[in-house]
């Protein structure tokens, strides 16, 4: 199991996107708890980003968390669309 670390930056991007959206804040809620418990979900189409250190999961269709996996740690570094995220 993993421990979850939010950066400031991730929550100032997700509370921007979430004043536009109320729904997002509870697909978010599941994702990361999916990321706390089972990392390897298929539900979060969990995929490293090509040349980096970095890895994508999918809250919906429209929003990805880019993270980055370090030990027992998962950072969370970025929220947004998939064209913000990569």
């Amino acid at each position: 199991m993993y421990e979850v670390v939010l950066s400031k930056s991730f929550k100032k991007e997700l509370e921007k996107q979430i004043n536009h959206n109320r729904k997002l804040h509870g697909q978010v809620e599941k994702t990361l708890l999916l990321l706390n418990t089972n990392v390897n979900s298929r539900s979060l189409r969990l995929h490293k980003l090509s040349g980096m250190e970095y890895w994508s999961v999918s809250v919906n269709e429209s929003y990805r968390i880019k993270i980055k996996i370090e030990d027992n740690y998962i950072y969370c570094l970025k929220f947004g669309t998939h064209n913000e995220v990569y």
